[in-house]
């Protein structure tokens, strides 16, 4: 009696903590960013699943934890850039490039049952990277890739050898959805202030070095709630912040990425007040395959890692071998790799045919490495809507 008195007791006692958490409204609008936590088919309709990657505030409440399961399936397939295409083909691969737009439709409660949400699909960030920040004029680099991202990408690499292949949604890409229709949820309590001081934005503006211009306004809203030193709340989440397009310049050849730069002068509290900003971009969430970085300046731009660099020139080793010394290429494996090497399956069939067509293979593929890597067009900056902009503001708050 005295147990199921005692279990009676915290029963009611959760019940009433429960009951004195306010109650929270997502509102339309608001961007979900959801990470994929295994492989799909690249075909509408399909199932996907994933968990919310970064927290859902409301005002300065913590209204979906990082975490939390969704469920949605493949809403629509288009065709990737012609770019891409053509790169492919010249190596081989002759599987036209899909992208997948994803939409989810279940929330998943810590009960484990499936409560209906209504979203729609937006733009995403394919394998997200963590927020890169800079110290001291030096961008640090991003976390180290984990084990199943590399399994991956490898697999990936070997695939795409084929002239054509299935293709797939990623385990561990980004999707934002777009809450469509407002849902309660229960306050999962206050967030804290921010340890690095940095404002958190998520762009309403896409930004494209191809297509930017000077002084081109940017909208952006504040994701996650801003305190003062005083932990004061400054700005609540869905603060609306305004600025525009200080620099940009686009990509160009022999690699020259394109540069950006975006200044933040205002923003606007939700009773209409507007408040003065000097907000510099401090870090910023990106694709891993963009090597993107920030400078102590606030100016955004690709890079490129230097391992990239080794391929070429492993190549261009590997095709001059075989055109001094044919012995080199004599036996059917060294021939298929020459051959695989310029034009995936295909070359490494062909490359059978003697030693001088599988060194012709070796050094086309070392010819497109070289292009690719050090005489082509560099990367644009693009930056979808929803991605995510930590700012370091220059001036006090406090005042205001």
């Amino acid at each position: 009696m005295i147990r199921k008195a005692a279990i009676s007791a915290l029963f009611c006692l959760g019940i009433a903590f429960c009951d004195s958490l306010p109650t929270v409204t997502v509102a339309p609008g608001k961007l979900l960013c959801i990470r994929l936590d295994k492989n799909s088919k690249m075909k509408v309709g399909a199932g996907v699943s994933g968990s919310l990657a970064e927290t859902v505030y409301v005002r300065d409440q913590i209204a979906i934890a990082v975490g939390t399961r969704f469920i949605g399936h493949v809403a629509e397939i288009y065709d990737g850039p012609k770019s891409a295409h053509i790169k492919s083909m010249m190596d081989g691969d002759f599987t036209p490039p899909h992208e997948a737009l994803v939409q989810f439709d279940y929330v998943v409660a810590s009960d484990g049952r499936w409560l209906p949400i209504k979203t729609k699909p937006a733009a995403g960030i394919p394998n997200e990277a963590e927020v890169d920040y800079t110290e001291g004029g030096e961008s640090l680099s991003t976390e180290p890739k984990p084990d199943h991202q590399i399994k991956q990408q490898v697999e990936d690499t070997l695939v795409h050898k084929l002239p054509y292949h299935g293709q797939h949604v990623a385990k561990g890409d980004d999707f934002h959805a777009e809450v469509v229709a407002p849902f309660d949820v229960i306050s999962q309590g206050t967030a804290t202030p921010s340890k690095d001081g940095l404002l958190t934005l998520q762009l309403l503006t896409p930004l494209d070095t191809k297509i930017a211009l000077q002084n081109q306004p940017v909208q952006a809203v504040v994701a996650a709630p801003f305190y003062g030193p005083d932990a004061t709340l400054l700005f609540p989440e869905g603060t609306k912040v305004s600025g525009r397009i200080t620099d940009a310049t686009s990509a160009g050849m022999l690699q020259h990425a394109g540069h950006i730069r975006i200044h933040m002068d205002s923003a606007q509290l939700t009773d209409g007040q507007v408040i003065p900003l000097n907000g510099e971009v401090a870090g910023i969430e990106s694709s891993r395959t963009d090597h993107m970085k920030v400078t102590q300046e606030g100016e955004l731009s690709t890079s490129r890692s230097k391992i990239a660099m080794v391929p070429p020139l492993a190549k261009s080793a590997g095709a001059a071998y075989g055109a001094e010394d044919p012995e080199a290429v004599k036996t059917g494996f060294s021939r298929a790799t020459r051959g695989l090497s310029g034009f995936g399956v295909i070359g490494s069939g062909l490359a059978q045919a003697g030693p001088s067509t599988a060194t012709g293979f070796a050094a086309y593929g070392a010819a497109k490495s070289i292009y690719w890597t050090f005489i082509g067009p560099g990367k644009d900056v693009v930056l979808p809507v929803g991605t995510r902009v930590r700012l370091r503001l220059e001036r006090s708050l406090e005042s205001n």
